[in-house]
C-alpha cells in the first residue's frame, strides 16, 4: 500500500507545487459506523477544482476520536477507499472492514491531485 509521502504523479510529487505538478488539496473527515457495521462511508464536498480524472487517496489517520483512539487508528483492519467522484463538488470515502463489525466513529484522511 503507497503511504501519503510515496504519492507520485508524472514523476512530480503529489504534494509538491511548481515544476509541472500541482499541489495536493489534503484534509481529514470522520466516518461513522454507528452501532455496529462493517461498512460506511462519508462525502466529502467543498472542492471545486477536482475533476474526474483527479488522483484521490484516502486511508485511516491515526486521530483520535471520542469513539477510538488513535493506537486503535493504527492496529484496525479498516480499508479505506476513495471514489464516486463529482466534478466541481468532491468524492465519497468508502470505509470497510470486511465481516467484521466495527462501531463508531473513526477518522480519515485524504487528498487529491489534478
Amino acid at each position: 500500500m503507497l503511504a501519503f509521502s510515496d504519492i507520485v504523479k508524472a514523476g512530480v510529487s503529489a504534494f509538491a507545487a511548481g515544476g509541472g505538478g500541482s499541489a495536493a488539496t489534503v484534509g481529514t473527515a470522520v466516518v461513522d459506523f454507528g452501532a455496529g457495521a462493517d461498512t460506511a462511508s462519508v462525502v466529502i464536498t467543498g472542492q471545486a477544482g477536482i475533476t474526474a480524472t483527479s488522483f484521490v487517496m484516502a486511508d485511516l489517520a491515526a486521530i483520535a476520536t471520542a469513539d477510538h483512539s488513535a493506537d486503535e487508528h493504527v492496529i484496525e483492519p479498516i480499508v479505506v477507499t476513495p471514489g464516486a467522484i463529482v466534478p466541481g463538488v468532491g468524492f465519497t470515502v468508502f470505509a470497510r472492514t470486511g465481516n467484521v463489525e466495527v462501531f463508531g466513529e473513526w477518522t480519515v484522511k485524504w487528498m487529491w491531485s489534478n
